[in-house]
């Protein structure tokens, strides 16, 4: 419950730091537009549109799934990756996962792509920060992957990882609550580390009475 809570409240305050930054850049967009037009050089004027473009474009990183949930979760994991300089990739059936409740797809989902974008932000090379996210139905089953590139070394207990954090004792909850939620739907979760990527992939039973994705 409190790992819950320490995650509602991180998610509270990215979404307020966002609000405020928009706010912010509103404000101050027509300034930029009044001094762009006044610009008589076209060079100059074309690279002041490209710092424009480029300052607006962590906002407009809007995924559409068909699954409202699993829109703003995979929205919010695409503008994080944005304004960390993360390549993020995903390819995502929302109506594959639409029998599962907002709670186990958003533990799922969240912890997946959270671990995953502080595994690549530890990597030195930022051309290997690299994320790839897909969700489809195969044979019956929802399946959620998520990769990233990661260095060093993993350290598994049992099946899991072991948190890389100093505090450990209140880390860690993100993967075990993955498997919970994989547990509870009788379906399954695996991680593994292998030549420099690190895979997660969760398969859940999709039940009768959710019929067929499209």
């Amino acid at each position: 419950m409190n790992s819950l809570v320490r995650s509602q409240h991180q998610q509270y305050l990215q979404t307020r730091r966002t609000m405020d930054e928009i706010n912010s850049r509103y404000h101050d967009l027509k300034h930029y537009i009044a001094a762009i037009r006044a610009e008589p050089d076209p060079q100059l004027r074309a690279d002041y549109l490209n710092q424009l473009e480029a300052s607006v474009q962590e906002y407009d990183q809007h995924i559409d799934t068909g699954n409202p949930v699993l829109d703003a979760i995979l929205t919010q994991g695409a503008q994080r990756c944005s304004a960390e300089g993360i390549t993020l990739t995903c390819v995502a059936d929302g109506e594959a996962v639409a029998f599962l409740d907002a709670i186990s797809l958003s533990s799922l989902v969240s912890n997946a792509l959270d671990n995953a974008i502080e595994a690549v932000l530890r990597i030195s090379d930022p051309e290997r920060r690299l994320i790839r996210v897909a969700i489809y139905r195969q044979d019956g089953f929802a399946v959620l992957r998520f990769e990233n590139y990661f260095e060093g070394e993993v350290t598994f207990a049992g099946d899991l990882p072991v948190t890389s954090k100093v505090d450990g004792r209140n880390h860690g909850f993100g993967t075990r609550n993955m498997r919970r939620v994989a547990d509870t739907w009788s379906g399954s979760l695996t991680m593994e580390a292998e030549d420099g990527w690190f895979v997660v992939r969760a398969l859940i039973p999709v039940p009768a009475s959710a019929g067929s994705a499209r």
